[in-house]
C-alpha cells in the first residue's frame, strides 16, 4: 500500500492542471488515475517519467495524446513498483527545455491508522474532549504534541530552498535532484513514522490548542487525509477570563487578539482542507459550555463525525460527565461582561476587538451566552 502526495506546478508557457486528489491512498502506484487540461501554443509531447529512489529503478513512458486539451495520465505501468517513488510529468516543447507541469510522490505504508486531532484556542476544553476521546479509544497519548508546528515550518522552508536557493537550481548539485514533492513526502512520512514510534499504528489521538496548529493543520491532512478534527470554542467573555487566571503575565488584549484569531484561523483552515477533499465531512465543533451542560448532545455530535461505535462513545460521554472540562470560577452559569470584574478599559478593548467574531459565531455580551 501507498500513500501519495500531489503537487501541480506553475509555468508561464503553458496553462495546465492535473486533476485528483492531493493525497490520499493506493493498493499499487498503477491505481492512481489522474486526468487533467492544457491549454498551450506550438506542438508539445509529453512523458512520464518515474524514479525510485534506489539507484537503478526508473522508467519513462509517453503521455496520452492531448485531445480538446484533455490529458490522461497512465500509472498502470509502475504497479510492480514497489519502493519509494517519484512520479513525474512533463511536456516537451521542439525547441526549448522540458516543462513539468505536475509530480507524485509514492511513499510505502503499512497501515492507516485513524486519526484525531484535538484543535482550538487554549482554555476551550480540548483537555477534556482530548482525555475524553483517549478514553473512547482506549489509547494513551501525550497530553499536547506540538510537533505539527515545527512539521509546518520544515515543510514550508523545504519548499522555498529547493525551488529559490540558487544551490538548488544548479543542474550538478543534489539540492537540485531533489524535487520539492520527494521532500515533502519525505518529511511527511517522517512525521508519521513518529506518531507510529510512540503511539502505534491503531489510533493516533494529537491534542494540540493554539494557533500554530490550526495554521498547520492542512499539511497534517496531507499526512492524514483521512483524519478527522474536533475544534473545540468557547465563548469570548469566558475564555478570555478562563486565560487570565491561567496565564496573568499576558496583556489583556493580546488574549482578546488570540481568541479572536484562533477562528480566523480556523476558518482558513477549513477553507483550505473543504477544498483539498471535495468534502465538509472531516470536522466537528464543540462548545466548552454545552460540554458542560449538554454532554450527551455534544457526544453525539462526536459519534456521528468520527464514526463511533455505542462502546466508544459511551466511554466518552462517561470521562466527561466525571471529569467536567476546567472552570475557572466556582459560579456554574455564565456571567455577563460586566460581571466579570474588568476594568472599563478592559471592557472596551474586548467588544473593539473580538465583538464581531462573538456576533459570527452566535454568542451574546450578557449572561444568556448564546444569542
Amino acid at each position: 500500500m501507498f500513500h501519495f502526495l500531489m503537487v501541480g506546478c506553475q509555468n508561464e508557457q503553458i496553462s495546465c492542471r492535473l486533476e485528483g486528489p492531493l493525497a490520499g491512498y493506493v493498493e499499487n502506484i498503477g491505481n492512481l488515475v489522474l486526468a487533467g487540461n492544457i491549454n498551450c501554443q506550438g506542438d508539445f509531447h509529453g512523458e512520464i517519467e518515474a524514479r525510485g529512489l534506489s539507484a537503478g529503478t526508473s522508467i519513462v513512458l509517453p503521455l496520452s495524446q492531448t485531445r480538446d486539451g484533455v490529458i490522461n495520465v497512465d500509472l498502470a505501468p509502475l504497479e510492480l513498483f514497489s519502493n519509494r517513488t517519484t512520479v513525474t510529468i512533463k511536456f516537451i516543447p521542439k525547441l526549448g527545455k522540458p516543462i513539468l507541469i505536475g509530480a507524485v510522490a509514492f511513499t510505502p505504508i503499512h497501515a492507516i491508522p485513524e486519526v484525531v486531532f484535538i484543535v482550538g484556542s487554549p482554555r476551550s476544553g480540548t483537555t477534556a474532549v482530548g482525555n475524553a476521546m483517549q478514553a473512547g479509544y482506549d489509547v494513551s497519548s501525550h497530553g499536547e504534541s506540538h510537533l505539527a508546528e515545527l512539521y509546518d515550518k520544515l515543510v514550508t522552508q523545504s519548499r522555498e530552498f529547493v525551488t529559490k536557493k540558487a544551490a538548488a537550481r544548479n543542474p550538478g548539485t543534489l539540492a537540485n535532484a531533489v524535487s520539492d514533492v520527494e521532500l515533502e513526502s519525505i518529511l511527511l512520512d517522517s512525521l508519521r513514522h513518529l506518531h507510529k514510534l510512540y503511539y502505534g499504528e491503531r489510533v493516533i489521538i494529537d491534542k494540540t490548542p493554539g494557533g500554530p496548529m490550526l495554521n498547520a493543520l492542512p499539511m497534517l491532512f496531507k499526512a492524514y487525509p483521512q483524519a478527522k478534527v474536533i475544534f473545540c470554542k468557547r465563548r469570548g467573555i469566558e475564555n478570555v477570563a478562563s486565560r487570565l487566571v491561567k496565564f496573568p503575565k499576558v496583556p489583556f488584549e493580546q488574549h482578546c487578539r488570540q481568541w479572536r484569531n484562533s477562528f480566523h484561523q480556523w476558518n482558513a483552515a477549513k477553507t483550505t482542507i473543504t477544498e483539498f477533499l471535495s468534502s465538509k465531512e472531516w470536522f466537528v465543533e464543540v462548545d466548552q459550555y454545552l460540554l458542560q451542560e449538554k454532554p450527551d448532545i455534544q457526544v453525539e455530535d462526536i459519534k456521528r463525525s468520527l464514526g463511533l461505535s455505542d462502546e466508544q462513545s459511551m466511554k466518552t460521554l462517561g470521562y466527561l460527565k466525571q471529569h467536567s472540562p476546567q472552570r475557572t470560577s466556582k459560579r456554574k452559569g455564565s456571567k455577563s461582561i460586566s460581571e466579570q470584574g474588568w476594568s472599563e478599559e478592559q471592557q472596551t478593548t474586548f467588544t473593539s476587538i473580538c465583538s464581531k467574531e462573538m456576533k459570527r459565531q452566535g454568542y451574546s455580551l450578557d449572561s444568556s451566552y448564546f444569542i
